[in-house]
């Protein structure tokens, strides 16, 4: 395959999304399994375990890893042509398809930054790997709980948008048997 080549798999298509798109929207997808099992292991762990402790760290982590890799799914989105949406697909579908990706990008791009200043703002730095990302706010009890109680109703909201949007990429695949959830496909051809 020549280089060129080479580049134009690596971007988006008018056929397919490139597989720089497809890394980091199913990156983003086994992150978010995972931060859905970390932040039930919180229900599960006493609050002054070491395994709640490591819960945490995990959980702060990977909400990390959810903010990078939401940053560079939507650059990657902008790189080469998207894909249109086949032609029997109603503009009302469009319209809707686009919104739930406006807010799924936006959900989970302001999740992890509200969990962040939650952290913070209860007077924690927040955790990287084995790394800390020092709090530039004083411990502020109220910002904390406001930050907590919309940390938790945001990924309550992005879970629902998930869930829709899962459903959305099967229905097509099938009921319309329809190549959008090919498009995304990490492996094969479309």
């Amino acid at each position: 395959m020549p280089l060129d080549e080479e580049f134009m798999a690596f971007l988006n298509t008018e056929q397919k999304f490139g597989s720089l798109t497809k890394f980091f929207h199913w990156t983003i997808f086994l992150l978010l399994c995972l931060q859905f099992i970390l932040a039930q292991l919180f229900d599960y762990y006493p609050e002054d375990s070491s395994e709640f402790y490591r819960t945490i760290v995990w959980h702060e982590t990977n909400g990390v890893l959810i903010l990078i890799s939401i940053l560079g799914l939507f650059i990657s989105r902008f790189l080469g042509k998207r894909p249109p949406y086949p032609a029997q697909v109603a503009t009302w579908e469009k319209a809707l398809s686009r919104l739930t990706h406006v807010l799924l990008f936006a959900f989970l791009f302001f999740i992890p930054l509200i969990g962040i200043g939650m952290s913070w703002f209860s007077g924690y730095d927040v955790a990287f790997f084995k790394w800390s990302i020092p709090s530039p706010f004083a411990a502020n009890k109220y910002m904390a709980n406001l930050f907590h109680e919309l940390h938790e109703i945001f990924a309550f909201i992005a879970f629902g948008l998930i869930v829709l949007h899962i459903a959305a990429a099967l229905f097509h695949h099938f009921v319309r048997k329809d190549n959008i959830l090919n498009r995304m496909r990490p492996f094969g051809k479309v």
